[in-house]
């Protein structure tokens, strides 16, 4: 088989690639002893060299590094777009918790500070009921006020 008739039987994938690197293929029988693969290297030098010479002297043309350069970009910025966005998740969740930890200690406190008031309120009322004898003094108030 030659190597045109295996190039005709890859996959379509392969055929693609291929296109893209404008049909350039170089074929290589890895079971040549050293000095006998000597032409497959110079063949492939050859082939390098009128590629750069091709390019303007560079390995890689304008166009493609532009490409190349544009799809690495694009790739940053969804790298970037999602950390940015995991972290606002967790920066949001934590507030969240932050949030709920922090009103139910405000509510703790509120609620510590109405009990306290009651309770003073409570003792206040019987210290003067003790000390002053405010229940009779009321329902003594009281009675004045009333006809019979």
């Amino acid at each position: 088989m030659t190597f045109e008739q295996h190039l005709a039987q890859v996959p379509h994938q392969l055929k693609s690639f291929i296109k893209k690197c404008g049909n350039r293929t170089l074929a290589f029988n890895n079971k040549l002893k050293s000095d006998q693969s000597d032409a497959q290297v110079k063949e492939l030098l050859t082939m390098i060299e009128t590629n750069v010479k091709r390019n303007g002297g560079n390995c890689y043309t304008n166009e493609a590094f532009i490409q190349a350069e544009i799809r690495v970009k694009k790739m940053e910025e969804n790298i970037l777009r999602k950390a940015r966005k995991e972290a606002e998740e967790k920066l949001k969740a934590l507030r969240e918790s932050e949030d709920k930890t922090k009103a139910k200690a405000e509510e703790e406190d509120v609620l510590r500070k109405l009990r306290e008031k009651e309770e003073n309120a409570r003792n206040i009322a019987r210290h003067e009921i003790a000390e002053k004898g405010f229940l009779p003094r009321a329902l003594g108030y009281i009675r004045s006020w009333l006809p019979f």
